[in-house]
């Protein structure tokens, strides 16, 4: 049943998911997305699935602790969400495809240039390889 107090919650999930975006919160997450949607292969994936390695590729661009990083890997292994580039179905090896959501994550406009520091194609490409890395790392133990 809708009611003041479910409308309550959901105008304010909206609210602050338009502040965490504009603050830095999710910004590299969804610019991350974004780059990825530029890769033909990817049209079909879901956008929870894109963003969710963005979430892994924006911990490391932030230079968050690992144990941070392996929380959020555990949380996206148990549910089935992707860790690695392999998962979405393209190749860590393929480095024009990686330069192409590196420099796309970064166009103007778009949101990861609402953290708190200064972030170019390269790093951006960097943390996604990292991530990359790390998530195959993390399946190989998880087997």
């Amino acid at each position: 049943m809708v009611t003041p107090a479910v409308e309550d919650v959901v105008e304010a999930n909206i609210l602050l998911s338009g502040f965490s975006s504009e603050n830095g919160g999710h910004a590299g997450a969804h610019s991350i997305h974004n780059g990825l949607t530029t890769l033909p292969e990817l049209k079909s994936r879901l956008h929870g699935e894109k963003v969710a390695f963005g979430v892994l590729a924006q911990l490391v661009l932030e230079g968050r602790p690992y144990h941070i990083i392996r929380e959020v890997q555990e949380f996206c292994f148990s549910v089935g969400l992707p860790l690695c580039l392999e998962d979405l179905g393209i190749s860590s090896h393929s480095s024009e495809q990686v330069r192409q959501v590196a420099e796309a994550a970064v166009a103007g406009g778009e949101t990861i240039h609402a953290t708190w520091f200064t972030v170019t194609a390269a790093i951006v490409e960097e943390a996604i390889r990292t991530a990359d890395s790390l998530g195959v790392n993390y399946k190989r133990e998880n087997r």
